[in-house]
């Protein structure tokens, strides 16, 4: 028997509802890589990372200068950075972020440690340091010397299954041109030589 024109209507209507709720959903949660999230959806990284890009073994120093050739991406790098030099990366602004999927298992607290220098003439420069918006310490960078600082994460910030985000906040960012010492009018706050994060 075949269906009237009005109830196949209505089934058409009920299919179409549904693939429209179904469309609507992936297009709020979509099924996608951390890289791509971040870069085309959340618009947090400054490079495209590639696929598998935000990848960390703990142990592995990351440095933030140029390599012999003049090039270098760093693709960990989120907002507030400024472009990397033969020395090392600016921050630039009050925040900078980082993103690091880690590949290895976390049985303990981890250890960061960071080669870097700061602007701030005659005196230090503060920067408070979170792990996923938990603020796990703060550190003093010297203006002008380049040193190793140490910051502790707790095991409980640092989860294989999640994206970790090292927020920077730096307390006072400031222009060389507003100490008259060049016509740079970048808000640089510290500058990372290279990166590492490990085991206690």
């Amino acid at each position: 028997m075949k269906l009237p024109i009005r109830g196949l209507l209505y089934i058409v209507s009920i299919c179409l509802c549904f693939w429209y709720a179904t469309v609507l959903y992936w297009a709020q949660i979509p099924n996608v890589c951390p890289e791509y999230k971040l870069y085309y959806l959340d618009k947090k990284l400054i490079d495209w990372p590639g696929y598998g890009g935000l990848s960390y073994n703990l142990g592995e120093k990351i440095f933030f200068k140029t390599d012999d050739n003049g090039m270098q991406k760093v693709p960990f790098r989120g907002q507030g950075w400024s472009g990397i030099e033969s020395w090392g990366t600016w921050t630039i602004g009050h925040n900078a972020d980082l993103f690091f999927a880690l590949e290895d298992d976390i049985d303990s607290d981890l250890i960061m440690t960071t080669k870097a220098t700061a602007f701030r003439p005659g005196g230090y420069q503060l920067v408070d340091v979170s792990v996923n918006n938990e603020m796990v310490g703060a550190l003093n960078f010297k203006h002008s010397e380049i040193m190793e600082y140490n910051i502790k994460i707790p095991k409980k910030l640092s989860t294989k299954s999640e994206i970790m985000n090292i927020n920077f906040n730096i307390h006072n960012p400031a222009s060389p041109e507003q100490y008259g010492l060049s016509n740079d009018n970048r808000l640089l706050g510290i500058g990372l030589v290279w990166l590492q994060i490990d085991k206690t």
